[in-house]
């Protein structure tokens, strides 16, 4: 709080001497890394106890752990493969069509057309399960026929348009 980053990140890392175990301590170093600019380190820091709570059987906490992760490294797809993965696990199908979303939005972001439509029809796959499928499914479709309309296949993103139509 008094803005001596170096001094409590010397402590936490004392205190990981006596309780390495500890994995609310991982993700206050983590915090501290952020404060001092080390968003990348981070980030590792958020996966690595992420994949500590999965191990130790608790995937709601690794979930929370991840979306921290992506929050702090929102391009880094392992990390956000790793978050859709324990959704799909625990089988909370809108999270997941939303983190797919998200996933797909980055390869469009990147350029990478082909990637994008393929993780989209994925989400498609799994928007199938939620309780918002429709709402999903729409969303989806669009994003498809936009992709495929980019690409001058008129045929199929005529049919992603008739489909928006259907619902």
């Amino acid at each position: 709080d008094q803005g001596m980053l170096m001094t409590a990140s010397e402590e936490a890392f004392r205190a990981l001497e006596y309780t390495p175990t500890y994995l609310p301590l991982h993700l206050q170093i983590a915090e501290l890394l952020i404060k001092n600019g080390l968003v990348q380190e981070a980030a590792l820091k958020y996966s690595l106890v992420g994949q500590l709570y999965r191990l130790r059987g608790e995937p709601e906490r690794a979930v929370e752990v991840f979306k921290q992760a992506a929050t702090v490294s929102p391009m880094d797809l392992g990390i956000r493969a790793r978050l859709l993965e324990l959704l799909i696990e625990q089988r909370k199908w809108d999270e997941a069509v939303e983190e797919q979303v998200d996933l797909a939005r980055i390869h469009y972001q990147m350029g990478a057309l082909d990637q994008a439509r393929q993780t989209y029809l994925d989400a498609l796959n799994i928007a199938k399960k939620s309780s918002t499928n429709s709402y999903w499914s729409y969303q989806i479709l669009a994003q498809l026929a936009e992709i495929d309309f980019s690409r001058l296949e008129w045929r199929q993103a005529l049919r992603y348009y008739e489909q928006m139509l259907s619902l």
